[in-house]
């Protein structure tokens, strides 16, 4: 890149948080790209969907007076559905940038299937959640692990429309449950008494407020923190860095016109590594 002019007439490094902030972090695309390939998401996937239908089977053997919706079931089922669905897909993918390695086409096109899972991924967990307990079911805080993933490894526009759909979600299950929308109320635990949280409006518009402030706290965090460069660490690691703190040495105790009239070679800012050039007399 080519150091731009400063108004005193001297080169100027260029902003290493501004070229950051321009350019794709090359880090991270690759990053999402890796787990694309080895099927992360997938896997993690599948383990979610084995762990809810061994509660259920377990749950199911321990308490026969009181089954679960089959609204649970289909959520469940679904969800490993989808799955094989994505497998398909990341496999086909997969194939097209096994040679890319990090073009530009090829990170969009995996930030756009990993958001795509994420959609669909809140919308099954709604439909989870709202079969057992809804409000008052404490894994609401799964939405966060959403979010987290969406910053990381999305888009900044990508991640704050996961967000908006993650709120909308679980504010639409809790008024809808307290609206009777969705008829019947499934209880967390059946062995335990339902405490009718959702029928009460302030517990259900307090939860609708922590969670957006959550939901938008997670994002806020975790985009400044991904996003952030190490402009510092970037800066020293310039080859110029020493040669802009020489200049900077030079110029102080000068006064403005001494300044206007120097060449960048009188301080230390010949970059060919040559010798320290000195005003000839009456030059």
């Amino acid at each position: 890149m080519i150091a731009q002019a400063s108004p005193a007439g001297f080169a100027r490094e260029p902003d290493m948080g501004d070229r950051a902030a321009r350019e794709p972090d090359p880090f991270r695309s690759s990053a999402l790209v890796s787990l694309l390939r080895l099927h992360w998401f997938i896997h993690l996937r599948w383990v979610m969907v084995g762990a809810a239908l061994a509660a259920l089977v377990v749950e199911r053997l321990l308490t026969l007076d009181h089954p679960r919706p089959a609204l649970l079931y289909l959520a469940v089922l679904a969800t490993a559905a989808c799955n094989l669905v994505w497998m398909v897909v990341s496999w086909r993918l997969s194939h097209q940038t096994r040679d890319a390695s990090g073009d530009h086409w090829t990170t969009r096109a995996a930030r756009r299937f990993a958001s795509a899972q994420v959609t669909v991924d809140l919308f099954l967990l709604t439909l989870i959640i709202a079969a057992s307990g809804g409000v008052e079911n404490p894994f609401v805080v799964f939405y966060l692990f959403h979010m987290a993933i969406s910053a990381l490894l999305l888009t900044t526009g990508q991640a704050i429309g996961q967000g908006l759909w993650a709120v909308a979600l679980s504010c639409g299950m809790g008024w809808g449950q307290y609206f009777g929308w969705f008829g019947t109320h499934y209880e967390f635990l059946a062995t335990l008494p339902c405490p009718h949280a959702y029928a009460d409006l302030a517990f259900v518009s307090a939860m609708c407020v922590v969670q957006a402030v959550a939901v938008a706290g997670t994002l806020y965090f975790t985009i400044r923190i991904a996003r952030r460069p190490p402009a510092q660490e970037s800066f020293r690691g310039h080859p110029n860095h020493g040669q802009s703190d020489s200049r900077r040495l030079c110029h102080r105790g000068r006064s403005p016109q001494d300044r206007r009239g120097d060449h960048p070679a009188l301080c230390g800012g010949d970059r060919s590594g040559g010798a320290v050039a000195h005003p000839r007399p009456g030059a």
